[in-house]
């Protein structure tokens, strides 16, 4: 019965708080309508452009054997930096190009696509989920503070404290983990890796026409649910802020970013902070995502047995570690660099075509990186069977 009893309360709350949610819309609609009509606007001129093509990309690549050839080159950095698969540099690579929630939508994919399990899923989820470049140096760094050199700390910091987090959960679940999946020392050679590809592709029946119409069928459907939840969260952010006040730009801003990312960052650039607080606050709430972003990621996850709690977890994580870096590099090392070289930028906002054209930018010199990575293994290797010959 106790199960039972615990259903039904939560259903209670859940119903309580939706009809709270739907008497506060009909209070403040102008402010409703003003919070959506920008969420909308986000949508379609930043988010549609910055990772519609990426989805699409994503799962052609995915369809067709790509990730099992990358997987199979990269797997001997990957596996003992992080105890993962090589196929997880692919979604770090996409992720990081695009920015959120890429990452979800790809281990989404690749479990179905039976390339990875759960475990790995959740270890790829807690590294790999990142913010893109474009939004922290363009948008946050000149766009926002107007200074490169603080978007390059955010950044860096944003990176540099998920590869810590990547570090942590090397161990989480090992003995939980498909030997397929971290415990393959082969030595990787170009012929395996088409092989492996070969063989992936082969096992998908589909011809071309139907895997680019499926692909583009699925990332729209994905893209209108991360629609759906900006919109919602655009609309809520300022209603929160107008109920719940605070008295101090810091809380304000923080409230915000808890909730929607963007407004967050936005709210604390315009505060009075010092600098350096600033770029701590910013790199937490970046690294955090808000709860737009995690409800976008849950929505996409649901359809795994990848732990929503442990997620979370990870992303507090992310948010507190990209603080304390971002503060300690603009306290002791960069802060007169960043007061000094200060320009007002000429380009506040970038076009939906500037979007894709930095996004694909960004992609292609990423999955260069990797290409010349998987290489530099098969050498490193070859060199070695060598020296032992000898």
């Amino acid at each position: 019965m106790e199960p039972y009893i615990h259903k039904k309360i939560q259903f209670f709350i859940f119903l309580v708080l939706i009809i709270g949610i739907i008497i506060i819309f009909f209070a403040y609609p102008q402010l409703i309508f003003e919070g959506a009509t920008k969420g909308m606007d986000t949508w379609i001129k930043v988010v549609i452009p910055a990772l519609f093509p990426f989805f699409v990309a994503a799962e052609i690549m995915i369809t067709m054997g790509i990730v099992d050839f990358v997987s199979v080159l990269l797997s001997p950095i990957m596996e003992p930096l992080f105890g993962c698969s090589g196929s997880s540099s692919f979604v770090w690579a996409m992720s990081i190009t695009s920015g959120y929630p890429t990452c979800a939508h790809l281990v989404t994919s690749l479990i179905k696509q039976k390339n990875i399990n759960t475990l790995e899923g959740q270890k790829i989820l807690a590294f790999a989920s990142t913010s893109g470049p474009l939004f922290m140096l363009r948008a946050v760094g000149i766009g926002m503070l107007d200074s490169p050199g603080a978007g390059r700390i955010i950044a860096f910091s944003h990176y540099f404290s998920a590869l810590i987090i990547g570090f942590l959960f090397k161990y989480y679940g090992k003995n939980s983990c498909q030997k397929k999946n971290i415990s393959n020392k082969d030595i990787p050679t170009l012929h395996k890796a088409m092989e492996s590809m070969y063989v992936a592709r082969k096992k998908n029946t589909r011809n071309l026409g139907q895997i680019i119409r499926d692909s583009i069928k699925n990332s729209f459907e994905t893209l209108v649910i991360v629609g759906g939840f900006l919109i919602i969260f655009s609309a809520l952010t300022p209603l929160v802020i107008k109920i719940f006040p605070a008295n101090h730009d810091f809380l304000n801003g923080l409230i915000s970013g808890m909730l929607e990312m963007t407004t967050g960052c936005m709210t604390i650039s315009q505060s009075s902070m010092p600098l350096p607080e600033k770029i701590a606050c910013i790199s937490f709430i970046i690294g955090w995502s808000g709860l737009s972003v995690h409800c976008q990621v849950i929505s996409m996850i649901s359809e795994t047995s990848i732990s929503i709690s442990i997620y979370v977890v990870t992303k507090l994580l992310h948010g507190i570690l990209s603080a304390i870096i971002g503060l300690t590099i603009s306290n002791i090392l960069y802060i007169d660099y960043i007061q000094t070289f200060n320009p007002m930028p000429t380009v506040k906002t970038l076009s939906w075509t500037s979007i894709t054209q930095y996004s694909l930018k960004f992609l292609s010199l990423t999955l260069f990186i990797l290409l010349v990575l998987g290489m530099f293994v098969i050498l490193l290797h070859k060199l070695h069977k060598k020296y032992n010959e000898r």
